[in-house]
């Protein structure tokens, strides 16, 4: 009679460590392609539906996150203070983006 003896074998420690990166780039990859990258215009409607009253976005820069509908948002806003960069979480919903990370300033509505 033979005998087979099956283990599972989990990745190493190492090699998930190094897909991590690589999965945020190719989920920024493929946002980027599609157009789908937020920018100020897109992070300004999600603070204006959540924080009404905030100074606005002068400049924004986002990148994908390892979920393909998540960005980490670098900002600033008006009038800009130098060094003054904050940075946000945003998710897609639907065909607009919501705050995720809300700045401590924010008066919810």
């Amino acid at each position: 009679m033979l005998a087979v003896s099956l283990t599972a074998c989990a990745p190493a420690a190492s090699d998930t460590a190094e897909e991590a990166p690589a999965a945020a780039a190719t989920a920024e990859a493929a946002a980027a392609a599609t157009g789908d990258l937020p920018g100020a215009a897109e992070l300004q409607a999600a603070f204006d539906k959540t924080c009404p009253g905030q100074p606005r976005i002068a400049s924004a820069s986002c990148t994908a996150l390892d979920d393909p509908t998540e960005f980490k948002c670098s900002y600033t806003q008006e009038p800009q203070q130098a060094g003054a960069t904050s940075e946000t979480i945003i998710a897609k919903d639907a065909d607009t983006f919501v705050l995720i990370d809300l700045p401590n300033n924010c008066q919810v509505q």
